[in-house]
């Protein structure tokens, strides 16, 4: 979103984040200050790296694998600079409000008992730099970290289970961090001696304050390891203290002795060559800890076995949900860890029967659940939506957006405080009641979005398509009735006329406010482009919900869409600039020519659809993107400007790359698509453990704000989805912006049960290109049929041969391109079998 206009200084997202504490003020994300053309390099950027990329990597732009027709790969784009760090995957379990993660120095974070490790005989820091991490399996939020010194290799690996096992129903379920340290000795001849102190509760400090995950600033460990006492404090009796609350225990391996000192034990191992011995902790993350009977139970847990039944219910997880398997390792990972991470963002809300979604844990705003949810529901999750969206029922006329509106009854706010989850006084154990009292000298100025209702709207509208459940919407509706006619209200004190009787620009538009991250100012701006586009885009779907399910409020409010979106293409039309080094819609209807974000302005029409991608706007926008916000480097799309003196620049990724894949897969731009599918997978999320991130600087990898990126993180999902499957108006196109290597002999494409507005589709693509052809196996269970008139699949040879022959259930088929490699035919609802000869 964006941070802040320097011409109306006012509560942006990132200037309110400052003022708690978490992160370093800004200025709007994509060029907010009126440049027409690329700003100077600031002083402090002159002397260090250029951030219009490297001239080496120069052939991996969207012109050059245009013109070489090249497919780029992961690697190669992955390869080119670091990405962003792992900063603090979370293991918590799912919907728990205690949040559990790995830090970068091996410490384990968490609010309530979090703890510090050291090694070597007086305990020295690990050096955070140095430490490398993965997720078991690739995809499972179980974090490994390694870390070497000299012929001893430190590992730990972690994760989170509940005490009793099962699922959260509460939020008070007795939840522990799982922890096993090892040392290994490297050396081929010597033996070693190993130390690894363990201090709990205790925390290093580093540059992110509590809650950790926000801050724009470049990450650093600032602190240092507690100290430690001369002399042990108590015999070792396995059992970790704080006063008189029990936090945990702790259980040397074979050959491991413990020390025990005052919130501190030190364990000392001897190891020959190639010798490995472990210690296992496991740890309350509560601050009152446990019971005596609580602790019994908690020392049988076996820390393999227990890891093992993690394993089993994350990929429980995975298995309710729609299943995507590509012949590439890093897009099928990536793909699994934003599902699963993504359970760590819905909280169980205290003893009720809904979930409180949040962002990064940092805040709840509907137009980044929009994007969260409704993707979650497009993979199947729909308990999981339904108990989330139960949330937004409950902040409803709760308090007024940033803008000048009549009133706020219906009004859909955004939620920086977490009323209503239960956990807003919880400040010793959850991060949400640590962060609840911040803002609470800074009342009425968190980042309170105009278009926050339209974006709830759309996600029901979103859950009803993809489930068709009529007696849900129904019993909701009035609530999403009551926030359609606050629109309706606060669209029509914009219906005014000027002194020679003509229509003010605005007329019809939502009333001036704050649309994103950018502050009300003067009271002329009106932000057709992301207030109003947004509102419309929500507005217009739940209308045509609530019509598709025999609402009597249906009608009326497809009309008033209707009127809404005639009022927006009107303003669009009296803005437009002819000027080509101007975009081609500025950002809000009272200018200055120029000024504007340009991936939350004019971009975001083309993703509410008031743009289409074959509008020859597009293409003035794509010019202007790749001038202005490309800069020729790799796929990225987004570029921030210097944010103080101590940032060099960053891209914003995912925001505005996921509106341009879908437009490039539509229009059948596939290197360009590609170019930005992996570009956003190479550094949308973090290579080690593939947590998403908001934006990342190309030069310095410390630079991983909004981490883990809920709305981002499934955003991606979405582009691998689209990769494979696109919808677009009445037609469902197969296999659009997919690469041909993923089709090179024996490989298999599988997607399995990903659901659409019409039913939900599975698809299997077997190459048997060394046997001249490829076969597709299809199978749509269809339950609205009046929304898919037309199925095409498209089907790339890894060697570009042209189609000779194709059969459609066993006859020949001839309602196929073989120049642009697709094939067209009828859905129905039984399984299709496509075979493709060469």
């Amino acid at each position: 979103m964006n941070d802040n206009d320097n011409n109306n200084p006012g509560p942006s997202r990132r200037e309110f984040l400052w003022t708690l504490g978490a992160g370093a003020p800004g200025v709007t994300l994509l060029n907010a200050a009126a440049q027409v053309a690329v700003p100077p390099t600031p002083p402090s950027e002159a002397t260090g790296f250029k951030e219009g990329g490297d001239p080496a990597y120069h052939h991996l732009t969207f012109d050059a694998v245009t013109r070489d027709h090249h497919e780029v790969t992961y690697e190669e784009v992955a390869d080119a600079y670091g990405g962003p760090m792992s900063r603090g995957p979370l293991v918590s379990v799912k919907a728990h409000p205690e949040l559990v993660w790995s830090r970068p120095d091996m410490g384990i974070g968490m609010v309530a008992n979090p703890l510090a490790f050291g090694i070597g005989t007086s305990p020295q820091m690990v050096r955070w730099q140095s430490v490398e991490r993965s997720l078991l399996h690739g995809y499972l939020p179980i974090v490994v970290s390694r870390y070497k010194d000299g012929d001893l290799r430190f590992e730990q690996m972690l994760y989170a289970t509940l005490l009793d096992g099962g699922d959260v129903k509460t939020g008070r379920e007795k939840q522990v961090a799982m922890i096993r340290m090892s040392a290994f000795n490297a050396s081929p001849t010597e033996p070693q001696q190993a130390v690894w102190w363990a201090f709990a509760p205790a925390a290093v400090a580093t540059t992110d304050p509590p809650p950790y995950f926000w801050s724009y600033k470049l990450f650093d460990v600032t602190g240092a390891l507690p100290t430690v006492t001369d002399q042990p404090a108590r015999e070792p009796d396995g059992v970790w203290r704080d006063g008189q609350a029990l936090l945990g225990a702790y259980e040397p391996g074979p050959g491991v002795a413990p020390v025990a000192y005052e919130k501190a034990v030190r364990f000392e191992m001897d190891l020959l060559p190639g010798q490995k011995k472990n210690v296992c902790l496991k740890l309350s993350t509560n601050k009152r800890g446990l019971t005596t009977e609580e602790l019994v139970r908690l020392r049988r847990l076996d820390f393999t076995t227990e890891r093992d039944r993690r394993v089993l219910d994350l990929d429980a997880v995975l298995n309710r949900g729609a299943k995507i398997r590509v012949p590439e390792d890093a897009v099928n990972n990536i793909f699994r860890a934003q599902i699963l991470y993504n359970q760590t963002q819905m909280v169980q809300a205290a003893d009720r029967d809904y979930y409180m979604p949040v962002q990064a844990s940092a805040g709840v705003w509907p137009w980044e659940h929009m994007h969260q949810l409704s993707a979650l529901d497009g993979f199947g999750y729909h308990d999981d939506v339904r108990k989330s969206l139960a949330y937004f029922l409950k902040l409803q006329g709760r308090r007024p957006p940033n803008a000048q509106v009549k009133s706020y009854a219906g009004f859909f706010p955004s939620s920086g405080t977490f009323e209503e989850s239960g956990w807003e006084d919880d400040t010793d154990s959850t991060i949400y009641g640590v962060i609840a009292h911040r803002p609470e000298s800074k009342a009425g100025t968190f980042p309170n979005w105009l278009c926050n209702t339209g974006c709830v709207l759309r996600l029901h509208a979103a859950h009803y398509f993809y489930t068709r459940d009529r007696q849900w919407l129904m019993s909701v509706a009035p609530a999403l009735i009551k926030g359609c006619d606050w629109i309706i209200e606060s669209r029509q004190s914009t219906m005014q006329r000027d002194a020679q009787g003509e229509k003010v620009l605005q007329y019809g538009l939502m009333p001036a406010g704050q649309p994103y991250d950018t502050p009300v100012g003067k009271g002329d701006e009106f932000f057709y482009c992301w207030t109003d586009g947004y509102t419309y885009f929500g507005f217009e779907h739940i209308a045509e919900a609530l019509a598709d399910a025999g609402h009597a409020d249906g009608p009326r409010l497809l009309r008033e869409a209707a009127s809404y979106r005639h009022d927006i293409l009107e303003a669009m039309r009296r803005v437009r600039n002819t000027d080509p080094n101007l975009p081609v819609y500025p950002e809000k209807i009272h200018g200055p020519e120029g000024w504007g974000s340009f991936g939350s302005g004019a971009l975001s029409l083309v993703h509410v659809g008031l743009v289409g991608s074959s509008d020859p706007a597009f293409e003035a926008m794509e010019h202007y993107m790749k001038e202005h916000f490309n800069l020729n480097v790799l796929g990225l799309t987004a570029r921030c400007h210097q944010d103080d003196k101590g940032n060099r620049g960053s891209y914003y990724v995912t925001l505005t790359e996921d509106v341009w894949h879908a437009a490039w897969a539509e229009r059948g731009e596939v290197e360009k698509a590609l170019l930005c599918f992996y570009s956003n997978l190479a550094y949308g999320v973090d290579k080690e453990t593939r947590g998403a991130i908001e934006r990342f600087m190309l030069h310095d990898r410390r630079y991983a704000p909004f981490f883990m990126d809920a709305s981002g993180g499934m955003r991606i999902c979405n582009m691998i989805r689209r990769t494979l499957m696109l919808e677009q108006g009445r037609e469902l196109r197969l296999l659009p912006a997919t690469p041909r290597r993923w089709l090179e002999a024996g490989k298999k494409i599988e997607v399995e049960d990903v659901r659409t507005y019409f039913g939900s589709v599975s698809l299997r693509v077997d190459s048997q290109v060394q046997r001249q052809r490829i076969v597709a196996e299809l199978e749509m269970k269809v339950t609205s049929p009046e929304r898919l008139k037309k199925v095409s699949l498209r089907v790339p040879h890894p060697a570009r041969e042209q189609m000779k022959k194709v059969t459609l259930d066993g006859r020949p088929w001839s309602e196929f391109q073989a120049e642009t490699e697709t094939i067209q035919f009828a859905p129905t609802p039984r399984q299709r079998q496509v075979v493709v000869e060469y």
